[in-house]
């Protein structure tokens, strides 16, 4: 039997049911990753730090000469405990984190 043969014989003997449900078990998998890829923060600049403004995971501001990144939902003021993360410092003149 030649090699085109047999690929046309294993690709006739194939299980549609088992290529539907193998299809169907991808799909979901790629639309779970879709989601979930969906629902990650999104780095967003939201200018100069206000107090008393909620600010969401990944919001980005500038606050004292040095811009900053929410690490999760927060109203403090950045610097003041580990809500939020140094990235530039203008004063410094160099890249902190």
């Amino acid at each position: 039997m030649t090699t085109s043969a047999r690929v046309l014989s294993a690709s006739q003997s194939r299980c549609p049911l088992l290529e539907v449900q193998q299809t169907w078990r991808l799909q979901c998998e790629m639309s779970k990753k879709i989601a979930e890829l969906e629902n990650r923060p999104q780095v967003q600049y939201r200018g100069v730090w206000k107090e008393g403004q909620p600010y969401g995971t990944g919001s980005m501001v500038t606050h004292e000469d040095s811009v900053w990144h929410a690490n999760r939902a927060t109203m403090k003021r950045p610097g003041d405990g580990d809500d939020w993360t140094l990235k530039c410092s203008a004063s410094e003149g160099r890249r902190a984190a």
